[in-house]
């Protein structure tokens, strides 16, 4: 399935909020961003609202702290930077962990693998066409 995912860019978060609100979409949209301060302060203003925290590097555990504070409820990391452990992790804290950008067939089939839950990429019908051949599946759950 697909959603809309709004990034953030510049701007004050009051007026995305009023904006989302005016339009009813604040419970139909995952609003993300690379500033994690932005995020906190999107949150207080619209707790209703579903955050997804944008990052990459090293997913230490100061970033951790940092992404609770966002109200985050994804984790939408850096494909290179996102190590395999670093999954069970974020699902064991609560995340949905998505990541960016993944075009070939063996990084789908790879993240898949990994339980990672949403993918970022330029070729959507592709991983489509995986998806429903079986090739990329993501394990049974324990």
């Amino acid at each position: 399935s697909s959603i809309t995912m709004v990034e953030h860019k510049k701007g004050d978060p009051a007026k995305l909020a009023k904006i989302l609100r005016e339009m009813d979409l604040v419970e139909s949209v995952l609003v993300q961003s690379f500033d994690w301060d932005w995020l906190e302060r999107m949150h207080a203003l619209e707790p209703r609202l579903a955050i997804t925290a944008l990052g990459g590097k090293e997913l230490t555990p100061d970033q951790l702290e940092r992404v609770r504070r966002t109200g985050a409820c994804m984790v939408h990391w850096n494909a290179r930077d996102l190590k395999a452990g670093d999954v069970p992790r974020l699902h064991e804290l609560g995340y949905l962990v998505c990541i960016f950008t993944v075009d070939d067939d063996l990084s789908f089939i790879g993240a898949a693998a990994a339980g990672i839950d949403a993918i970022t990429t330029n070729r959507p019908g592709r991983l489509k066409e995986l998806v429903a051949a079986g090739v990329v599946r993501r394990p049974a759950k324990q």
